[in-house]
């Protein structure tokens, strides 16, 4: 996989770095980490297609930018911890979706979201599992309304579970989207520029179909 031009390693820094897009047909899972402190770096936009999981970590993992990466499950986690690893996501745009978006196994995980904006979506929860705390530095929860961290889960104001979670760092206005490459209505070659009264409402449909 590392000669295909996505995925290339450098052993001094113990960085595996991200450039383009790949699909997985029916490995376990896409990016399988047993390597502790492993950076994945994304540099580019990046889309990851996985049949089960995308990312699976047993050791302590940091995600960083300066891309978007986009990681999808046909029917399993997207990015999932396990083994107590703790899961980073720093300076780094992330939209990651699957039967769970973002999620760890309850023996002790953690996940720190850092300066960086996300958009999780899962048909069984968004963003859970990580008994050994949800940490937002630099950032806040801006879906679902009234959010917040409890057991280790991004919840609602009720305190149940969503499908959807939208973190964004602090004091960034609207949807996560500065009309660059994090733009959800990249997907449109006659995408309204941002500041255009519809730019933002075609980033909500987009975000919520």
């Amino acid at each position: 996989v590392l000669n295909n031009g996505v995925f290339s390693y450098d052993a001094e820094t113990n960085t595996l770095i991200l450039s383009g897009n790949y699909t997985a047909a029916s490995t376990w899972a896409l990016i399988q980490n047993m390597i502790p402190d492993l950076t994945i770096s994304v540099s580019e936009k990046t889309v990851l297609n996985a049949r089960f999981a995308g990312i699976l970590s047993t050791q302590s993992l940091t995600v960083t930018g300066p891309g978007k990466l986009t990681v999808k499950s046909e029917s399993d986690c997207a990015i999932y911890a396990t083994n107590g690893a703790t899961l980073k996501l720093e300076a780094v745009n992330v939209n990651a979706s699957g039967m769970w978006g973002i999620a760890g196994s309850n023996y002790g995980e953690k996940l720190e979201i850092e300066g960086s904006t996300v958009y999780a979506n899962g048909s069984s929860g968004a963003i859970c599992d990580f008994d050994g705390g949800i940490d937002l530095i630099g950032c806040e929860i801006f879906e679902p309304a009234g959010g917040k961290v409890k057991d280790g889960a991004i919840v609602d104001g009720s305190g149940v579970l969503p499908y959807e979670a939208i973190i964004k760092v602090e004091g960034a206005s609207g949807l996560p989207c500065s009309g660059g490459e994090d733009c959800p209505g990249n997907v449109f070659t006659d995408m309204p520029a941002k500041g255009n009264w519809a730019h933002d409402a075609i980033d909500w449909a987009i975000v919520y179909k």
